[in-house]
């Protein structure tokens, strides 16, 4: 039998269960499709057997969640009892593609269905292409097992010698889609909570979150504006653009209100949002944002500016730096924004996965949504060109839609 790589369904990001749960009560019947998507060179399907791909994924459908971890989150009082015994009951249904590409170095992966359903294989998906990945670098790693983690060890804790020289600087675990494994981000964690406990907020995941009795933290990702725009693409072009994303942060506050109010701005281009006269009082509203992809420093600087063009004191808003991150970059941006913005961090790759390795870029994203009997191809432009996601045709026309000006241009580094 395959290695276990997911630890149940609970072994999932926090916003993959405010997000669910608003899609099964919003969108419960809504159908999508995701894809695989590798922004990196490695040829994958050079290094992993397809045969054991599948292995893994198969695997990955056993998994049931954990019922202790059901009623822990329903009496935090964010979900309800309904959504608890969707969650208890589903199962990840089988995927509908998982095959070597055409050029034999990668792996074409699709899942189809109802969103609410399939969203949750995303983070799956990366976590078994990560560890297989790994475990096959590892075959020709002169270091034992215990070496490895050693210096996986010695990096963590020159990261944490640099953090505590700067005690107001805050960040939340965001690393379980591209971890090494579900044991080191424990170990990492339980590091954190013992030697830095004021500087760590919180982790992304769930099961984690439980078992370590730490905040779990998260609000909701690109999909959610990527599928919304699919769904209104039947009105006029302008019309179900601004609308789509409209909906987007409106309904979210109807059904969460302040407390998970940080907006992810860039899936279409932040400078969208800004510019969207009717976003305007819910922003003002709204604790903060999360910048993820772009200029960092431009991201903060341009929305210090917008707050203060609207009588905002930006010291009463959070952003949530989440892009690339290492020591260096947030203990720079800190040092730079702190006393301009509250200021926090949420670290992925560069957290849970150094060990000796590189981190690796890859997702897992919504390509299609189904509306009135047709495929609807959607995408994602970011603050980062490189970063855009969908066919040619798509992405030129969100970029006419959002008045796309973003010239920025970064390899992916995670």
């Amino acid at each position: 039998m395959s290695e276990r790589i997911v630890h149940g369904l609970e072994d999932t990001d926090f916003y993959k269960e405010t997000m669910g749960q608003d899609i099964f009560e919003r969108h419960p019947d809504v159908r999508v499709r995701w894809r695989f998507t590798n922004r990196t060179g490695i040829p994958f399907a050079h290094y992993i057997k397809l045969e054991d791909l599948r292995a893994a994924l198969d695997l990955v459908q056993q998994e049931r969640y954990d019922p202790k971890v059901l009623a822990w989150l329903v009496a935090s009082g964010k979900f309800s009892r309904e959504y608890a015994a969707f969650r208890r009951s589903m199962r990840l249904p089988k995927l509908t593609k998982v095959e070597v590409t055409e050029d034999g170095r990668d792996f074409d992966i699709e899942s189809e269905g109802r969103w609410c359903v399939n969203t949750h294989w995303e983070l799956p998906v990366m976590m078994v292409m990560i560890h297989l990945f790994t475990k096959e670098m590892e075959k020709n790693d002169p270091r034992s097992e215990e070496e490895i983690w050693a210096e996986g060890d010695e990096r963590l804790q020159e990261k944490i010698r640099r953090l505590a020289v700067f005690p107001g600087l805050k960040f939340v675990d965001f690393g379980t889609r591209r971890r090494r494994s579900y044991s080191w981000q424990k170990h990492v964690l339980e590091t954190l909570v013992t030697e830095i406990p004021d500087q760590l907020l919180g982790t992304s995941n769930v099961r984690l979150a439980y078992e370590l009795g730490i905040r779990p933290i998260g609000t909701f990702a690109h999909e959610r504006p990527m599928v919304y725009m699919g769904l209104h693409r039947k009105l006029d072009d302008a019309e179900g653009y601004f609308f789509s994303q409209e909906r987007v942060f409106t309904e979210w506050e109807d059904r969460y209100g302040f407390p998970l109010s940080n907006m992810l701005t860039d899936t279409f281009g932040t400078s969208s949002v800004l510019q969207n006269p009717h976003l305007t009082e819910a922003i003002k509203r709204w604790r903060g944002t999360r910048q993820d992809s772009g200029d960092p420093n431009e991201y903060a600087a341009m929305w210090v500016k917008w707050y203060q063009a609207h009588s905002v004191d930006p010291r009463e808003k959070t952003i949530v730096f989440s892009d690339g991150l290492d020591v260096h970059k947030m203990i720079d941006l800190y040092e730079r924004w702190h006393d301009q913005v509250q200021v926090l961090f949420g670290w992925g790759t560069n957290l849970m996965n150094d060990l000796g390795y590189g981190g690796l870029s890859i997702v897992m994203k919504v390509v299609a949504v189904l509306v009135d009997g047709e495929w609807i191809d959607v995408g994602k432009l970011t603050d980062n060109r490189a970063k855009a996601i969908g066919t040619p045709e798509c992405i030129e026309r969100m970029k006419r839609l959002a008045d796309y000006t973003a010239t920025f241009n970064e390899d992916c580094r995670y």
